[in-house]
């Protein structure tokens, strides 16, 4: 009976020996699996950073007036050109929506179109801007 006690002891013991040793080696793997992650967060962070240095740069020094909403037609970016065709500064455009800038019918349908079909459109609108 002894026997059968210590063959049972060491069976659990060789089993405890054994699941700790996977557990350490999920654990060591579990790790380095989060360390690449951090490494391709970061990569993709400074992929961002460039990115929006050079839409910075592209929204600085364009010839034309650009706009930039969300899906609402909310204006999250707006260029020194879009100002002065709007005669509206962007710290006063920022967040506005679209038609509240342009005050133009015509134009905010061709935006929510080009929004709704996801695609790009183009068409002459000719402006009648009167903001003062």
């Amino acid at each position: 009976m002894e026997i059968i006690l210590a063959l049972l002891f060491l069976a659990f013991v060789s089993a405890t020996l054994i699941a700790v040793g996977r557990y350490q080696r999920l654990v060591s793997e579990a790790r380095e699996e989060a360390r690449t992650l951090q490494r391709q967060l970061e990569s993709c962070r400074e992929s961002l950073r460039h990115g929006e240095s050079i839409l910075v740069y592209v929204l600085a020094n364009a010839s034309d007036a650009i706009v930039i909403t969300d899906n609402d037609r909310q204006i999250i970016q707006y260029s020194p050109r879009a100002a002065e065709l709007f005669e509206m500064p962007s710290e006063k455009a920022l967040g506005r929506r679209f038609i509240e800038v342009a005050m133009d019918t015509e134009l905010d349908r061709l935006l929510r179109s080009c929004l709704d079909s996801r695609s790009s459109q183009s068409q002459s609108v000719r402006l009648g801007l009167s903001h003062k």
